[in-house]
């Protein structure tokens, strides 16, 4: 066996396509690596930003919405002047209680029943008020009751002057 002829073989393995070792890549740059990190940040803050603005494109339609909301339950003016808006007001009325202890003084009762004609101008402000019970017309409680109802500011609305008779049932 001759010794020589085994050792002649291994000098074929770097011959380039020998196929006996694989051929290696070559190593990445380190500029090439900053480049592909530099690209690859630029991509995440851009879609960071694009993030950032449909957050805020999302705020200020709930904010839009919001205030149209508002505006359209919190306008100043009503679009109508509800009943149990005026029952609350005239029943809490100080004044309005105030004439009727005044009318019990001066007769010794209390009236059973007075109706009230009022109108209330959009505005929210009482123009006319007086008493249509005949037993009270053009007395002391027919001119208390009227001075009272002037000085109630009702809520603002939309549309007409209202007019209406409130009956107090006592």
């Amino acid at each position: 066996m001759d010794l020589e002829d085994p050792i002649e073989d291994f000098d074929d393995f770097d011959a380039p396509g020998s196929g006996a070792v694989a051929d290696a890549e070559p190593a990445e740059s380190a500029e090439e690596k900053r480049r592909k990190e530099m690209e690859a940040a630029a991509t995440a803050r851009a879609a960071e930003r694009e993030r950032k603005a449909k957050e805020a494109k999302a705020a200020e339609q709930k904010r839009a919405k919001e205030k149209a909301k508002k505006s359209k339950s919190g306008s100043s003016k009503m679009t109508t002047l509800p009943l149990t808006v005026v029952d609350t007001m005239i029943r809490s009325n100080m004044s309005v209680k105030r004439c009727f202890f005044n009318e019990k003084q001066e007769s010794g009762e209390m009236p059973r029943r007075v109706n009230v004609r009022f109108t209330v101008l959009n505005s929210g402000r009482v123009s006319s008020a007086r008493v249509t019970t005949d037993q009270y017309k053009g007395g002391n409680l027919d001119s208390c009751l009227g001075r009272a109802f002037k000085v109630i500011q009702f809520p603002p609305f939309e549309g007409e002057a209202k007019s209406m008779t409130y009956p107090f049932v006592l």
